[in-house]
């Protein structure tokens, strides 16, 4: 398993965090997990781990975030192993 990582802005409850988890997580099977780190701002990085042979599609991972809320997305900024 890998990480991808992605910066979000609008992100300011822990309510935001479980609507993106759960809407980022249906993205397919290939999805390992999505854990969330808050930051000051309404900010966070979002971490999604997937197989080492999966490239995200981040259209479709930005269509996801979209339809949690008032979210937007940069990157992805970081794979880590």
């Amino acid at each position: 398993m890998i990480s991808t990582t992605y910066i979000l802005d609008g992100v300011t409850s822990d309510d935001d965090v479980l609507d993106l988890r759960l809407k980022v997580s249906s993205y397919d099977a290939k999805v390992g997990g999505v854990s969330f780190e808050r930051q000051e701002g309404g900010r966070a990085l979002m971490i999604v781990k997937h197989k080492d042979d999966v490239v995200l599609d981040t259209d479709n991972i930005r269509a996801l975030v979209a339809s949690a809320g008032d979210f937007t997305l940069d990157g992805p900024v970081e794979n880590k192993a």
